[in-house]
């Protein structure tokens, strides 16, 4: 076997395997499954990108809710999530704005990820230097602090004597 050949069979494994991702992703909208399940079925198989981008192209007018369920789903994937809805067109400040909604701390690579995906670096320089991204809503803030374990209040058998520890 020559390496014509083995580059050409490569060439169409890929291809049929991208046609085949490609007609789950809209059989599986057509038949009326959740945004939720067809990126539930995305992440089981592995192939959570090409999914994201498929969605994005098939129903451009549910691209929140696509991005919402793909940072619930797979919030590990932020950046390559926030890069590919942007590559797709969805608009950048929407897509900052929702990314912002499950990682406010991580405004950095947030606007990282919507440069790389072609957004204006001035808009998202200033959309991100106006605080709006830097700064998280108290909403937020208020989430993480319910978030956090709540405080071991002294109790009257603490140290043994009535007195908490010093430690």
């Amino acid at each position: 076997m020559n390496i014509k050949t083995l580059t050409l069979g490569c060439l169409l494994s890929l291809g049929l395997a991208l046609t085949a991702a490609q007609a789950s992703v809209s059989s599986d909208l057509r038949q009326g499954l959740s945004i939720e399940d067809v990126m539930h079925n995305a992440l089981l198989d592995g192939r959570m990108a090409p999914v994201i981008q498929e969605m994005l192209i098939l129903a451009p007018d549910k691209a929140p809710e696509i991005i919402r369920t793909a940072l619930k789903k797979a919030p590990y994937h932020l950046e390559k999530i926030v890069e590919l809805a942007i590559l797709e067109g969805v608009d950048p400040i929407n897509v900052i704005n929702i990314a912002q909604e499950f990682a406010p701390l991580r405004s950095k690579e947030i606007a990282q990820a919507a440069i790389q995906g072609g957004a204006d670096p001035a808009i998202v320089t200033s959309f991100t230097s106006a605080g709006v991204a830097n700064n998280p809503p108290m909403a937020v803030i208020a989430q993480l602090r319910a978030q956090r374990p709540p405080a071991i209040p002294p109790s009257s058998h603490a140290g043994g004597i009535g007195r908490p520890s010093p430690n």
